[in-house]
């Protein structure tokens, strides 16, 4: 019999940020994985439906939903957080 070291979930640490109504903020975070597992995509979510959540756009294009950047192209984009008016 052989036994397999359970795959462990990689850990997201991120800052607390404030952001005013109509302006942007650069997240800033960092993501390790326990078993050396390479981070080839960041996730993205907004799954709030109030009339006043906010939302991501990515380069100035809202992005409904959920979404996924590739971590190659990660360093040319730049992710904002608007808050719907």
């Amino acid at each position: 019999m052989t036994t397999q070291k359970a795959n462990q979930a990689p850990v997201v640490t991120a800052s607390n940020q404030t952001v005013n109504a109509g302006a942007s903020i650069t997240p800033s975070f960092s993501v390790t994985d326990a078993d050396g597992d390479r981070i080839s995509h960041y996730y993205f979510s907004d799954l709030n439906s109030s009339s006043t959540s906010g939302y991501f756009t990515l380069n100035g294009t809202r992005q409904n939903g959920p979404f996924t950047i590739c971590r190659r192209f990660s360093c040319r984009y730049r992710l904002c957080f608007d808050r719907r008016l």
